[in-house]
């Protein structure tokens, strides 16, 4: 039976992208925690930056925007798996949705990166931090034509029961 990457190529490769910006911003998160497990603290500062509560609010919200963003595109994977092996046709309904989901999910992975680019402190505009090159990286992939704005505008005309004009 095929799957995805036959039956609906494009649609699938948005996907594979969607994990590539997800992929960016969890390597951001671990490479702070790993910066600040080390006990860094900011200059003047009473308290290691693990132990500052406004710290650590925003290293949990970063956190879970990378968890929506990944649980969005393994869901969308799983309808799309699971279209193709029981109602191939059912795939086209797919399409609005899934490229809507490559914005939101980039503009959730960019704003985890740029916290934890915002977190990490001075040293994290050096050109030897994996923050800065995730910072830069992940900002490089929003510029991606699959990371539209625009395609959100498909999504909710599938939900109005407008018409949807796709570009490819």
């Amino acid at each position: 039976m095929p799957g995805p990457g036959f039956v609906a190529p494009l649609v699938h490769f948005v996907l594979h992208l969607g994990a590539v910006a997800v992929g960016v911003a969890q390597g951001a998160l671990d490479d702070l925690t790993a910066l600040v497990g080390d006990g860094r603290q900011r200059l003047y500062a009473r308290q290691p930056l693990a132990d500052a509560p406004a710290f650590r609010i925003q290293l949990g919200r970063a956190e879970l925007q990378v968890r929506a963003a990944r649980a969005l595109v393994h869901s969308l994977a799983d309808e799309l798996w699971t279209a193709c092996a029981e109602n191939p046709a059912a795939v086209a309904a797919l399409h609005p949705t899934i490229s809507a989901s490559l914005p939101w999910v980039t503009e959730l992975a960019t704003a985890a990166v740029d916290t934890c680019y915002r977190l990490a402190g001075a040293g994290a505009a050096r050109d030897l931090s994996p923050i800065q090159r995730r910072f830069r990286d992940i900002h490089t992939f929003g510029q991606h034509a699959a990371a539209a704005e625009g395609w959100l505008g498909n999504n909710g005309a599938r939900l109005l029961g407008r018409p949807v004009e796709l570009a490819y």
